[in-house]
């Protein structure tokens, strides 16, 4: 079977998982390659997914009923507290696709449930980079340009913002499932690390600059400069792994690609969802290491 010729989610209308479990590298075509179960990049895939699923759900759960309960009457949810909420929501998706997923491998293993799986489980890998993408957007311009971003606030953006996000997803996570391929999915990666890195690079200069005499307003500056640290060792940690294994493609045969090397970079997308709840635990205060430094 040649790689270059067949995607990682393999052309042909089967299963995508198939090859994977049980494995055979089809390098072999006499069946030496038999591992006798699943592949170990497989195997790092459901790991993962299992335990996003029992620490990432119910930390992400906590988080959405904390933000919405302490939400204005008047104004509803805090500002700052928009893009983490629907960021959250993304994941929660995500998890409830979860159990579906185990069920069809293990039970049924139907095309059509994981097409299903496959568009649900898109949301994470989309909606992620561009929702974090907006938050570093949004700190970079209150931190660079307070004066517009004063303006641009007063107009209301995050709901049209927000329904580009959307769009985008529905429309990568369409294309991924008529071309059962994660390509397009991998579209808005490079560009969200690329965002990413200016506004840190951005607000890094502008920590270097003589401090002015406004004390909050430095405090600012820093905290803002440690939430896209943060979000930079986030987007690296989940989706450089996925984009390194896109310039693999066709080097390899294409059930190597998939099973030995798309699924560990799946897992790694896919990973680190309880991230986000323990940072917002650390910027209320309410981590061992937030109440040592108050």
């Amino acid at each position: 079977m040649n790689g270059s010729t067949v995607n990682s989610f393999s052309s042909a209308k089967k299963y995508i998982w198939d090859d994977c479990d049980p494995y055979y590298d089809d390098d072999n075509i006499d069946g030496a390659g038999k591992l006798g179960g699943p592949s170990a990049g497989f195997v790092i895939l459901l790991t993962t997914y299992c335990f996003e699923f029992l620490v990432g759900g119910p930390s992400n759960l906590w988080l959405m009923f904390h933000i919405l309960g302490q939400r204005s009457k008047v104004s509803g949810v805090l500002h700052a507290d928009f893009f983490p909420l629907h960021l959250t929501l993304a994941q929660l998706i995500f998890f409830l696709a979860m159990p579906l997923f185990f069920i069809n491998h293990w039970l049924w293993r139907s095309t059509n449930v994981m097409d299903t799986v496959t568009f649900l489980s898109s949301m994470v890998l989309v909606m992620k980079p561009l929702l974090l993408c907006l938050v570093c957007v949004e700190r970079y311009i209150a931190v660079v340009q307070p004066i517009n971003y004063l303006k641009i606030k007063a107009c209301g953006y995050k709901w049209p913002c927000l329904v580009v996000c959307w769009c985008i997803y529905i429309i990568l996570a369409s294309a991924a499932i008529v071309q059962r391929s994660i390509f397009t999915l991998c579209l808005v990666f490079l560009p969200a690390l690329l965002i990413d890195t200016f506004c840190t690079l951005s607000v890094l200069r502008e920590l270097k600059k003589p401090p002015p005499g406004d004390r909050k307003m430095n405090s600012m500056k820093k905290k803002a400069f440690v939430t896209f640290v943060i979000i930079q060792a986030v987007l690296y940690l989940n989706y450089l792994p996925l984009i390194i294994t896109m310039a693999m493609e066709g080097k390899v045969s294409a059930v190597v690609m998939k099973c030995q090397y798309r699924a560990p970079g799946l897992a790694a997308a896919v990973s680190c969802s309880y991230l986000q709840p323990l940072f917002y635990l650390h910027r209320l205060g309410r981590l061992p290491c937030s109440k040592n430094n108050r």
